[in-house]
């Protein structure tokens, strides 16, 4: 076997002296002669190349949007040495300028790398090693922070496990799975609870209307709202004369919102003439 560097079929170019520059196609070709040729990706391959480096940048902008939150609470006085909101406001604003952003947009980014650096941080860590999407990290902070802290202190491991594995639709049904599993029995206390917070208010909307809203249970809010509805196809379909037999109703053509509103005050007040007799 001839050595490296002295010529023939796979090896180097023959050798020159040190300080003369050899040119990668030269080694490509040699290695092609030799029966091996380095793996060339493919475009699928190129796109997740680019896909993975998305992610490791979105990991160090929310480390340091973070590190940015933290310097502007400890340096107040460039943010008018208000209170915590007035500095969280101003940081808001000022991170949507610089990245040319919503406010709201903004907001969310400051919530969400708090949460990835000081709850989540392995979820964090999984995301600049691109283990997951900016997609998953996102919907894993969002789906969590709402729960109880020690809940989702809890589930985070879990999660972080489907977000590994699972695509992005998959993994949201699978997170929303787990968490009604691990929280049953809390959102039935909480819903005992929240019904004792039942109440109507009403809204003035102008030329003498009025919004009524009823804060009830959604099983109750369903059920009232299927059979208003109910009753507005049966009235509209008798004042277009397409009941049973054909007969005209002899009504306006209302739309089926204009009846549904006027079946709904009937239901609660009694008052038919709303419902036949004015438009």
């Amino acid at each position: 076997m001839e050595a490296v560097g002295m010529g023939g079929s796979g090896g180097w170019p023959e050798a020159l002296d040190a300080g003369e520059f050899v040119y990668e196609h030269d080694v490509v070709d040699a290695d092609g002669e030799a029966g091996w040729v380095p793996p060339q990706p493919d475009a699928v391959a190129l796109v997740v190349e680019v896909a993975d480096l998305e992610a490791v940048f979105a990991a160090q902008r929310f480390a340091r949007v973070d590190a940015l939150r933290l310097e502007a609470l400890d340096d107040v006085t460039r943010y008018g040495g208000g209170s915590r909101e007035l500095v969280m406001r101003s940081l808001r604003l000022e991170l949507a300028s610089a990245l040319r952003i919503t406010e709201n947009a903004a907001g969310m980014m400051l919530s969400r790398a708090e949460s990835l650096v000081h709850q989540y941080p392995t979820v964090l860590e999984s995301l600049s090693h691109a283990g997951v999407t900016v997609r998953h990290a996102e919907i894993l902070v969002d789906d969590l922070d709402v729960l109880d802290p020690v809940v989702a202190q809890g589930l985070v491991g879990r999660a972080l496990g489907l977000a590994e594995s699972l695509p992005v639709g998959s993994f949201r049904r699978a997170l929303r799975r787990l968490i009604d599993r691990e929280t049953a029995p809390t959102l039935t206390e909480r819903h005992q609870v929240a019904v004792r917070a039942r109440r109507i208010l009403v809204e003035p909307a102008g030329d003498s209307m009025s919004w009524v809203h009823a804060l009830v249970p959604s099983v109750e809010a369903h059920a009232i709202y299927t059979r208003v509805t109910q009753q507005a196809v049966v009235i509209r379909d008798h004042d277009r004369g397409t009941t049973r037999g054909g007969e005209p109703g002899g009504g306006s053509a209302r739309t089926l919102d204009e009846i549904r509103g006027a079946c709904q005050v009937f239901c609660v007040s009694g008052l038919v003439l709303v419902v036949r007799g004015r438009g």
